[in-house]
């Protein structure tokens, strides 16, 4: 049995490719016996292709995709009607039949028969690339009432000529900040913001809680604090150019 970095994680089996279809009907209905040791009690974060068995007592379905691996968007869930026929013991004497792929209704009365399994899988595509602010701005396009550039700077501020222009990030009270702000917006774009959507927190969090401007005076940013981005970082030329008469921000 193989182990993924972290020792609290095992991992099942590593595939290029998922299970098929009996596989994974196998280890669901406990045709194959799964040991309590290959069974992951946490959200797997794996670097290479890897099959995970998750506890999902343990981990609530929505943190699955909360692996530290990027954004995962195009969210599917295919269902597959099948018939499986085990004897007593509870071995596949006859290979899985398909009956359908089609999506099937719950209330389905083929289901009704003992040997007739309804199969849903669910599949999200990861995007590596994808980000808060790039899936913010694919947002807003879905809004055409709403004025892009103005909205994002009403949120995150913005800065010219070496000077803050505050956004939400800088209230010193965010909340009521917040109400007054997102009474402007379509009910759908506030929901958006508002809603975990598979993510480990909102975008109204994380614009308090990891980009607001308590948390940038703690790490040091000044008091009224400096934004912070990778960019300051990695070009201090992108630094100087915000500088204005000898009155740097970083």
């Amino acid at each position: 049995m193989a182990m993924s970095a972290e020792q609290s994680l095992p991992c099942y089996t590593h595939e290029e490719k998922g299970l098929p279809l009996k596989g994974i009907i196998e280890i669901c209905a406990g045709i194959i016996s799964v040991d309590s040791s290959e069974i992951c009690k946490s959200t797997p974060t794996p670097q290479k292709n890897a099959v995970f068995i998750v506890d999902t007592e343990a981990v609530k379905e929505k943190d699955l995709t909360c692996d530290d691996s990027g954004m995962y968007d195009s969210h599917s869930s295919p269902s597959s009607l099948v018939e499986i026929i085990m004897d007593s013991e509870k071995k596949i004497i006859k290979d899985v039949q398909l009956i359908s792929r089609s999506k099937v209704p719950l209330d389905d009365p083929r289901l009704a028969e003992d040997n007739i399994f309804l199969v849903r899988r669910q599949y999200s595509t990861q995007n590596k690339k994808s980000g808060k602010f790039e899936d913010l701005q694919k947002e807003l396009k879905k809004h055409p009432n709403l004025e892009n550039t103005a909205v994002i700077k009403s949120i995150l501020g913005n800065e010219i000529n070496g000077k803050r222009e505050l956004g939400l990030v800088d209230s010193k009270n965010f909340e009521e900040d917040y109400t007054k702000l997102s009474s402007q917006w379509p009910p759908e774009f506030k929901h958006y913001i508002e809603s975990k959507q598979l993510k480990v927190r909102s975008l109204k969090e994380t614009f308090k809680k990891n980009m607001g401007r308590e948390v940038r005076i703690a790490a040091g940013l000044g008091n009224p604090p400096n934004k912070f981005d990778n960019q300051r970082a990695e070009s201090m030329n992108s630094v100087l150019k915000e500088s204005v008469g000898s009155r740097f921000l970083d």
